[in-house]
């Protein structure tokens, strides 16, 4: 056998074992590859929704504070048990109701 082709069996033997590695090996792993970064986009998404749902509860907790403020002054303003002359059993219920 010549040199040439000897040449040519060896560089037909590389080429074979490259597109069996591509095949083999490298394909899948690309494929894993591109499932994992479809996830990863997901949960930056989900994490930005998440954060943006954090940043609001932040609000709410302050408009909650503030309501509940406003009602315990509200209460504090009404008349209690001994100042409502007559029937006060509906407004003493309702003032035990919401905890004062």
């Amino acid at each position: 056998m010549g040199n040439s082709k000897k040449i040519l069996v060896i560089v037909a033997i590389v080429v074979a074992v490259c597109v069996g590695y591509l095949f083999l090996f490298f394909q899948p792993v690309r494929v894993e590859i591109d499932d994992l970064e479809r996830t990863l986009q997901k949960k930056k998404a989900d994490m930005l929704e998440k954060q943006r749902i954090a940043k609001d509860v932040d609000k709410f907790d302050r408009m909650v504070e503030e309501l509940n403020e406003r009602l315990n002054e509200s209460l504090a303003r009404l008349p209690n048990e001994k100042e409502i002359p007559g029937n006060s059993a509906p407004l003493v219920q309702a003032r035990r109701d919401f905890g004062h």
